[in-house]
């Protein structure tokens, strides 16, 4: 393997990575001057931030993915918006959900009654605020983040790789800095002292299952919208499932 391909196996999900981590910087830079005009609509911070930066963010990857498939002759198709391949991958996303859900309930139960693990919303829990967040998740969410995990960040580096390495070796290589990215990206630092403001292993577990479902779905049925289904459905269950198993502490 010569030094231009090694050069680009590493580049490729570096500044790939820095290029995720600068959109949703700011995303949320501008979602919070656009919040602070309009804060009486969601007083807790519920809901509001995180639709603004997310619609702000799909914007921007649309722009991005439109310009680099304009130079690079690549159509939206490729980048998976496209009705092929969805009735496929859409049994595998139903048969995960149900899955999932049943682990989610029961990881959720040992957690909190064996180990003490407190359940936190982040805001306070009204049903306005609560309902708020839920229509985040299951309309917003995946809508967003798989532009850019994985239609983004998949596609790019498939252009970028293709000759690199062999069909299985890329499909390897492609789930795994997908996965990697996402989720580094839920990992948040304060760069100007250069320090963790947020990192919780839990997540980083969950984020690593659904990383690897989602890249591994998007790879073999190239469809955005059955990924964005899943990815919004599975963030959904999320949220449900802490609420139900808030409401059974209360009884």
């Amino acid at each position: 393997m010569n030094f231009d391909r090694i050069m680009k196996i590493v580049l490729a999900p570096i500044i790939l990575a820095i290029l995720v981590k600068s959109i949703n910087v700011f995303s949320f830079y501008v979602a919070d001057l656009i919040y602070g005009g309009i804060s009486n609509w969601d007083a807790d911070n519920s809901f509001l931030v995180l639709s603004i930066h997310h619609i702000i963010q799909a914007v921007i990857i649309l722009i991005i993915i439109a310009v680099y498939g304009k130079v690079r002759n690549i159509s939206f198709e490729k980048f998976g918006f496209k009705k092929t391949g969805f009735d496929q991958a859409i049994k595998y996303v139903l048969v995960f959900i149900s899955l999932w859900t049943l682990v989610q309930t029961i990881s959720g139960f040992i957690l909190i009654w064996f180990f003490n693990e407190p359940i936190v919303f982040g805001f306070p829990l009204t049903t306005r605020n609560f309902l708020g967040h839920l229509a985040f998740q299951i309309f917003l969410s995946g809508t967003s983040e798989e532009m850019l995990f994985r239609v983004m960040v998949v596609v790019i580096s498939t252009d970028i790789l293709k000759n690199v390495f062999n069909r299985k070796a890329l499909i390897f290589y492609l789930v795994s800095i997908s996965t990697i990215i996402f989720m580094f990206d839920h990992i948040n630092f304060n760069f100007s002292t250069l320090s963790i403001t947020h990192f919780n292993f839990l997540q980083q577990l969950t984020l690593l299952i659904f990383g690897i479902f989602y890249g591994w779905l998007f790879i073999k049925y190239e469809n955005y919208w059955a990924v964005a289904i899943a990815h919004n459905a599975l963030n959904g269950i999320i949220s449900l499932s802490a609420l139900l198993l808030y409401l059974l502490l209360k009884l």
